[in-house]
């Protein structure tokens, strides 16, 4: 019996985070060969691990199916994105690719947007259908909030790109003068609820 819903990060017990920490990494590095070593290199404690996502615990909802999860999304208004920042940890705190981002949701976004900062499913449930599941919820969150956007950034060669135009997103624009090393463009993007 199939039992989907959604539960704030804040409610999971730590297994669970580190699971959703697991799937937030494996987005970020998505384009190295080397996930597992990094995994292990970078952050090698549990501590270390659940760190990463202690600043957006309130702000993350993951959608569970029984005892698994899978797959997440971490959301914020402008408001609480401010509210965030300097508490919010980084892989390389001097990450071109970050500081776009984080530039781009500071000074571009409007206080009507909801920024979509990650989202990811779980490998094993990709092409499930779940992430129409993980978008209806995010709309439903953001309506909840009195925002018309979902504003967020995405390397134009992720293959969820695709899955996010199907769905509707518009393209604001690109992200310019940073050197990622992947040499790919970085797509401002939004859905308009």
């Amino acid at each position: 019996m199939n039992s989907l819903n959604f539960i704030c990060a804040k409610e999971l017990t730590d297994i669970y985070l580190l699971q959703v920490v697991r799937l937030l990494f494996e987005a970020e590095y998505s384009c190295s060969t080397k996930i597992n070593e990094l995994w292990n290199e970078v952050y090698n404690t549990k501590h270390d691990k659940l760190n990463i996502i202690e600043p957006y615990l309130c702000y993350t909802y993951v959608l569970m199916n029984n005892n698994e999860v899978i797959g997440f999304f971490t959301v914020t208004t402008k408001k609480q994105t401010k509210e965030m920042e300097g508490k919010i940890p980084s892989w390389n705190k001097n990450d071109p690719e970050l500081i776009s981002c984080v530039n781009f949701y500071m000074y571009e976004a409007t206080n009507e947007d909801f920024i979509l900062h990650y989202i990811a499913i779980d490998s094993i449930y990709r092409g499930c259908g779940f992430f129409k599941r993980l978008n209806s919820y995010l709309v439903e969150l953001a309506r909840k909030n009195y925002c018309k956007r979902i504003v967020f950034v995405v390397r134009q060669s992720n293959p969820a790109f695709q899955i996010y135009k199907y769905y509707g997103a518009r393209i604001l624009g690109e992200i310019t003068n940073i050197d990622t090393g992947l040499n790919e463009k970085l797509i401002k993007s939004y859905f308009t609820i």
